[in-house]
């Protein structure tokens, strides 16, 4: 059976608190975009990603985001899984493959700074470089290694 079109998902600021008043948002996601935000918390185990949908819940940048749960079917679910690269700890950076740059730490709650390619090469008058030349000339500089 194929992946659902698309998953009627509810999402509420996670809180660690006895009571807690807060808004809970309903949204509908297709089947790429969840499996997407979820991969960004698992990385590319496509068993792991079928008990998360499986379950039908996920906690993602401070947000516990939640669903019917529904059995994945295994072939889908590797065809949909086929277009995002593999682990390959001897990738290096390629600044001219990079499309944004996002400023975030351990602590940093949310999606960070992200920084796109399109908006930090644009010139500001007098200036002969851009914001993104800058940016990628540090990256060349300091070396990144590949985490996942």
């Amino acid at each position: 059976m194929p992946l659902p079109e698309t998953i009627a998902v509810k999402y509420t600021e996670e809180e660690a608190e006895y009571l807690s008043m807060r808004p809970l948002v309903r949204q509908t996601f297709r089947s790429a975009e969840l499996v997407d935000m979820i991969l960004a918390v698992t990385g590319k185990d496509p068993a792991r990603i079928r008990q998360i949908l499986r379950s039908g819940t996920i906690v993602f940048h401070s947000y516990r985001y939640w669903w019917p749960g529904f059995e994945a079917d295994g072939e889908a679910l590797a065809q949909l899984l086929a277009g995002y690269p593999d682990s390959d700890a001897s990738r290096t950076f390629r600044a001219e493959d990079c499309t944004e740059v996002i400023l975030g730490s351990s602590s940093t709650v949310g999606n960070g700074l992200r920084i796109r390619r399109e908006d930090a090469r644009k010139r500001r008058l007098l200036r002969a470089r851009t914001f993104w030349d800058c940016l990628m000339d540090l990256a060349r500089e300091l070396s990144p290694k590949y985490r996942e």
